[in-house]
């Protein structure tokens, strides 16, 4: 993805896959790990699947920036064919990087360009080995263990295979025995996000996904859980922002 933003703030979210972000000009800021970071030229953004954050450009000229998004499976792949043996778990949501962004951008422009698949090959592996090399924890390639406490990863389980259907504060207390206020407050503590932010989240991930298999936008919308295709859309234009309409154009653009 090629983005230029000048005012649109982005709430709270997490993507379903690793994102390494590529800032090319103008300065952004994000919110990860409970910490703010700069988003500034010739720094990466490193963000792993189920992690929340949010996202804005805060100078004029605005934050102009790529971002590859790399599904888990397949970044494990890529990871065991640079033989690194290391799961790539970042040390840090930004890293600041020149040589390593540059080689990042040389990969995105030969994926989007007319280099050729031999040519495509090679600039990614290079770039991934090096992020696995220089900015992930020596951890052996097996899925990765849930720092988050047992109990809240049940509730996010819940959530996961329910993300479509209603579901209330109390059918989620009740998974861990705990009240309603009790759960609300541990869950925002270590999701970054209440469970309905959590839950909105995931409908518009799998409404993604639904979109890029060619899914009719108003289908899609029935089948996330969304009331109706008005509401998918302002729900996914305040997660990504744009419109579901305008990310099947940006998809159809590439194929």
């Amino acid at each position: 993805m090629r983005a230029h933003w000048f005012r649109h703030t982005f709430p709270k979210h997490f993507p379903d896959c690793y994102t390494v972000g590529i800032n090319d000009t103008g300065a952004g800021q994000f919110d990860c790990r409970r910490q703010r970071h700069e988003a500034l030229p010739q720094s990466l953004n490193l963000i792993e699947p189920g992690e929340t954050h949010t996202g804005q450009a805060f100078r004029d000229r605005g934050w102009i920036y790529r971002d590859f998004y790399i599904s888990t499976e397949y970044m494990y792949e890529l990871a065991k064919q640079v033989e690194t043996n290391r799961a790539p778990e970042f040390r840090s949501a930004a890293v600041h990087d020149p040589e390593l962004a540059n080689q990042f951008r040389r990969a995105f422009d030969a994926l989007t360009g007319t280099a050729t698949v031999l040519e495509q090959d090679h600039m990614m592996l290079r770039a991934i080995r090096n992020l696995c090399i220089r900015h992930t924890d020596q951890r052996t390639l097996h899925a990765r263990v849930s720092q988050e406490p047992a109990a809240i990863a049940r509730v996010c389980d819940y959530v996961h295979a329910r993300y479509a259907d209603e579901i209330t504060i109390g059918n989620l207390a009740d998974i861990v025995g705990w009240s309603p206020y009790h759960l609300i407050r541990v869950f925002q503590r270590e999701m970054g996000m209440p469970p309905h932010a959590y839950q909105s989240v995931l409908r518009v991930n799998e409404a993604q996904k639904r979109l890029r298999r060619g899914a009719d936008i108003a289908d899609a919308a029935l089948a996330c859980g969304f009331y109706d295709q008005s509401h998918m859309n302002r729900i996914f234009r305040r997660v990504l922002g744009i419109t579901p309409g305008e990310f099947r154009r940006a998809i159809s653009s590439k194929t």
